[in-house]
C-alpha cells in the first residue's frame, strides 16, 4: 500500500510539473533590464517585450535596476525562484566583474542561460578634420606620439578591453579616458577631449558622419559593418582584434527546459520582426540569436576567456603604474 501511494504520488508530481510547464506563463513576467532606461539594451528589450506579449498571451514588464557594472540582473537572479516569471537581461560584463571584486554570484552555476539576443557593432572614430585619415595613419601617429588618447563608454567595458588589444597588436601606446556611457563618447570627440573614440555604430553616429563632422577609421568585427561598407575592419587593417560583446536573456538556476524553450520560441521568433531588425540597426546592435544550450556553452568558454582579458589588463595596469 506504502509503495503504491509513493507512486502514485511520483506520477502525480511529474504530470504536475508537465501541466505547469504546459500553463506558462499563467502571470505577468518581469525583465531586469541592467541599465537606465532609454539606453540601446533598455530599448531592445522593450521591443522584445512588446513582440513577446503578443505570442505568449502574458504581460512582460522591464524593471531598470542599474547599478554594479551592469550585473545587477545576475545578481537578483540569485534569489529569484526558477519559475520563469522573474528573468534578466545580462551583457557579457557579468563575466569580468566577478575578476574585478567578489560578487554574490557565479555566472555558470546561479543562471540558466536561455536565448542570445543581439551583439552590438563598435568602430573607432574620429574627428573629421584629424590628421589621421585612415586606421594605418593613426597608428603611425601613434607609435610617436605617446600622449594620444581613446575614450570609450567606461572601464572594463568591450571597447576599452579592444582598444588594449589595438594598441599591443599596433605597437604604441595611449591613455584610456572612460565616460559614464555611450551618450558622452561622440561629444568628447568632437569637443577635442579625447583623439579617437571607440563605441557602437549606432544612428547617432551615422547622424554625425553624414554632417561632416565624424570620420569612421574602422570596425571592430569580423566583417564590414551595413552601415560603413566602405570602412575597413582592424583585422582588414593588419590588428587582429574584434569586439564580441552580446547579450541576452536568463534566469535563475533550476529552472524547467520546457520552460527554457518556451521562452526561447518566444524570443528567437521576436528577433526576425521586421519592425524588430529596423530598431536594431538603427541603435547599432545585429541580431546574434544562440538557443540554451549554445548559450550555456558560450557563457563557459566566454567565463575562462574573459577572466584571463581581465587579468591580462589588470597585469599592465600594474605594471605601467610601477
Amino acid at each position: 500500500m506504502t509503495h503504491k501511494w509513493i507512486l502514485s504520488f511520483f506520477v502525480a508530481a511529474v504530470l504536475g510539473t508537465s501541466a505547469h510547464a504546459q500553463e506558462f506563463p499563467a502571470q505577468p513576467i518581469h525583465i531586469t533590464v541592467p541599465y537606465t532606461a532609454g539606453g540601446v539594451t533598455d530599448i531592445v528589450a522593450r521591443s522584445l517585450a512588446r513582440i513577446v506579449e503578443s505570442s505568449l498571451g502574458k504581460a512582460v514588464v522591464i524593471e531598470n535596476k542599474p547599478g554594479a557594472n551592469g550585473t545587477m540582473g545576475a545578481i537578483r537572479m540569485t534569489t529569484a525562484r526558477p519559475d520563469g516569471y522573474s528573468l534578466s537581461i545580462v551583457p557579457v560584463g557579468i563575466f569580468r566583474q566577478p575578476v574585478i571584486q567578489k560578487m554574490s554570484f557565479d555566472p555558470i552555476k546561479d543562471l540558466t542561460y536561455i536565448s542570445s539576443l543581439v551583439d552590438y557593432t563598435y568602430v573607432i572614430a574620429t574627428r573629421s578634420d584629424a590628421k589621421w585619415k585612415t586606421v594605418k595613419d593613426f597608428v603611425g601617429h601613434a607609435r610617436v606620439n605617446p600622449g594620444m588618447t581613446y575614450g570609450t563608454p567606461g572601464i572594463y567595458s568591450t571597447p576599452h578591453l579592444s582598444m588594449e588589444e589595438f594598441s599591443e597588436k599596433g605597437g604604441f601606446k595611449f591613455t584610456h579616458v572612460p565616460y559614464k556611457g555611450a551618450a558622452e563618447v561622440i561629444p568628447a570627440v568632437l569637443g577635442s577631449q579625447v583623439d579617437v573614440v571607440a563605441g557602437t555604430g549606432s544612428s547617432a553616429l551615422v547622424s554625425f558622419i553624414e554632417k561632416g563632422d565624424i570620420r569612421v577609421l574602422a570596425a571592430i568585427s569580423d566583417e564590414r559593418l551595413a552601415d560603413f561598407p566602405d570602412v575597413p575592419t582592424l583585422k582588414e587593417s593588419g590588428f587582429d582584434v574584434v569586439a564580441k560583446a552580446p547579450f541576452g536573456l536568463v534566469g535563475p538556476a533550476g529552472m524547467d527546459p520546457k520552460i527554457v524553450a518556451k521562452l526561447d520560441a518566444a524570443f528567437s521568433a521576436a528577433l526576425s520582426d521586421p519592425e524588430f531588425i529596423k530598431m536594431a540597426e538603427l541603435n547599432g546592435v545585429v541580431v546574434k540569436h544562440m538557443g540554451p544550450e549554445e548559450y550555456s556553452a558560450y557563457a563557459k568558454e566566454t567565463a575562462t576567456l574573459e577572466r584571463h582579458r581581465m587579468e591580462a589588463l589588470i597585469e599592465k595596469a600594474a605594471s605601467s603604474n610601477k
